[in-house]
């Protein structure tokens, strides 16, 4: 009798199918965190009076972004051609001003335009475990225009210069999220829903401490299974109690006012 011998390429197989899936998985993931990241710059600049012009490869404003916000974000890998046709495009609306270049992947050099690359990071994805609940002292979001803009002078903004207009708050996309001690804003993040994700940023903590985030019985329903994205510069540290996992690679380009 034939006895069937086990293909010994069967294993191999299987894991070649189950990288493939989880490379796709990973690019579909890095593609809304970049994607995500895009439609949340857009929404506060529009709050700024912005001029966003979009190419395949390039997001543009053409008007001066708010402060920490960049003027020029890569759309798609190996965007350099477009780069430089959007840093021409900002320099005959604004002919002597600085401005800065999000590279969402990490892959264009600006250096020979006099550029200097002052942050790399790493964009993550992935979900916030049910695991973990917490029943009191509950996340709570701004609910008023001056609760936005204590929520900005704890983050470390300035009350001279607001960033996160009051405008914001109508936008059910939007959600700036805190935590009170003592009747003061201790901790916080914002979060932004594109449908697909969560797109998390702007997280801060007290003094000297990491800033956490896990699920509770406010953030649960908003959040839902969707996935949440974020971007973390090299050396920064955060804990989001999530399986996330790192997609790609960004750097930040900034050039100077003439």
């Amino acid at each position: 009798m034939l006895v069937k011998q086990p293909n010994p390429n069967r294993n191999n197989v299987q894991i070649t199918l189950w990288e493939q899936k989880f490379k796709t998985m990973k690019n579909e993931l890095l593609q809304f965190a970049v994607d995500d990241n895009i439609e949340w710059c857009t929404t506060v600049c529009q709050s700024h009076q912005a001029d966003i012009h979009l190419s395949k490869s390039a997001w543009l404003n053409r008007k001066p972004s708010p402060r920490y916000y960049p003027d020029i974000i890569t759309r798609e890998p190996q965007a350099q051609a477009a780069t430089l046709k959007a840093i021409d495009q900002f320099r005959t609306h604004n002919p002597t001003r600085g401005l800065g270049v999000k590279d969402s992947y990490g892959d264009i050099d600006l250096k020979p335009q006099g550029f200097s690359c002052v942050l790399t990071g790493e964009w993550y994805g992935g979900h916030l475990p049910s695991s973990k609940q917490i029943t009191s002292n509950d996340w709570q979001t701004v609910q008023s225009t001056d609760e936005l803009e204590q929520w900005e002078i704890a983050w470390g903004g300035d009350t001279d210069n607001r960033i996160f207009k009051s405008i914001l708050l109508f936008n059910p996309r939007i959600k700036f999220w805190f935590f009170r001690e003592n009747g003061n804003i201790h901790s916080g993040f914002i979060s932004f829903h594109s449908g697909k994700n969560i797109g998390i940023s702007n997280w801060f903590a007290p003094k000297d401490s990491i800033f956490e985030l896990s699920l509770s019985k406010n953030i649960a329903p908003y959040f839902g299974t969707l996935p949440i994205v974020y971007w973390l510069a090299e050396n920064e540290e955060i804990n989001l109690g999530t399986t996330a996992s790192p997609l790609g690679s960004m750097r930040v380009w900034i050039i100077p006012n003439a």
